[in-house]
């Protein structure tokens, strides 16, 4: 297995994903002005030549503080799940980050969402409670 970052010149790769590694199918008309964004940042497991791991961070520059990196989305196929996939992929980003300025990282997700809060616990982060706001655009 190899933990790549995904640009313009290799995003072929992601033309092979496993189940439920992106919450929805990937669209090239999506995919390429994000990997064109300066300051986006994905990264995959790749085994066989099948996608079986991705996660996806967004540097967020600030006039008064360092910059931070946002993760935005991490997503394993549940047959490979609990084999230190996730860990390497956070890793992958995190470092990757660093080398954008980032001096921190922060990344949200649903209480309910046992299994990655889980996850995250097993990785030592601050745990804080938040409230979030959003406007969803119906279909």
């Amino acid at each position: 297995m190899d933990i790549i970052r995904i640009d313009t010149t290799n995003s072929s790769v992601l033309e092979h994903v496993d189940v439920d590694v992106f919450d929805h199918e990937v669209v090239p008309r999506f995919l390429v002005p994000y990997l064109e964004r300066n300051g986006n940042g994905m990264f995959v497991a790749l085994e066989a030549g099948t996608v079986i791991g991705q996660i996806r961070g967004i540097v967020h520059m600030q006039p008064d503080c360092a910059s931070q990196l946002f993760v935005e989305n991490l997503g394993i196929t549940p047959a490979r799940k609990r084999m230190g996939i996730a860990t390497m992929l956070m890793e992958a980003l995190i470092k990757w980050g660093q080398t954008q300025g980032c001096e921190e990282f922060w990344l949200a997700t649903e209480v309910d969402n046992d299994e990655a809060v889980a996850f995250y616990d097993t990785l030592g982060l601050l745990k804080t409670d938040i409230v979030m706001f959003a406007n969803f655009v119906d279909d």
